[in-house]
């Protein structure tokens, strides 16, 4: 179906993982950035996607105006306050601190209360060969529709155990509706939801 691409490093799943739960494209949580507004955004965003100034320059230990200054790009951290906004950024997709914060706004979407249509991307099948010894894992897109309960569970699941607990989920779900009795899924390259 599609050219079975390298798996990603830990970074890009970290991210990808990241940025489909929280609705979030541009997320920056690998830690080492330079991109402010992506990561303030990342860090120390509202519901409506807009940076918490007041919440950023009190962990950051910085003035509000200091904050405003870097969302408008009128100013950049240097030294000791980028390596700070670098590691906050980081723990919000590595810490269940930061995770459970990050996935709050999409408990109330339309998806926590419609169901979605979730895409995944990546090398995956049912485990086991055929009589050619060939397996039957590739790298594939494989879809199934989620209740409103069971994407607020993926989302639980992301929250509570990050990268390792949404894919354990994913090939829970999936070998439950897909039909084969097994599901795995060796990595996962993208993830997407839609409405049903």
């Amino acid at each position: 179906m599609y050219g079975d691409p390298n798996p990603p490093s830990a970074d890009e799943r970290r991210t990808t993982f990241f940025a489909a739960i929280t609705g979030h494209e541009h997320a920056e949580v690998s830690g080492k950035s330079t991109n402010v507004g992506e990561m303030l955004r990342t860090a120390y965003s509202r519901p409506d996607g807009t940076v918490d100034t007041r919440a950023a320059s009190k962990a950051l230990k910085v003035s509000q105006r200091t904050v405003q200054r870097w969302v408008k790009g009128t100013q950049a951290p240097k030294g000791e306050n980028l390596s700070k906004l670098q590691k906050g950024s980081r723990k919000a997709a590595t810490t269940k601190a930061g995770r459970a914060q990050a996935v709050q706004k999409q408990k109330k979407s339309a998806f926590a209360q419609k169901g979605a249509k979730l895409t995944i991307r990546g090398n995956q099948g049912v485990p086991g060969t055929n009589v050619l010894g060939q397996t039957y894992k590739r790298f594939r897109n494989a879809s199934l529709q989620l209740t409103p309960q069971e994407y607020q569970d993926l989302l639980d699941a992301y929250a509570e155990g990050g990268d390792s607990g949404i894919h354990a989920y994913l090939e829970s779900e999936f070998s439950a509706k897909y039909g084969a009795g097994a599901w795995e899924m060796t990595y996962i390259s993208e993830i997407n939801f839609s409405e049903i």
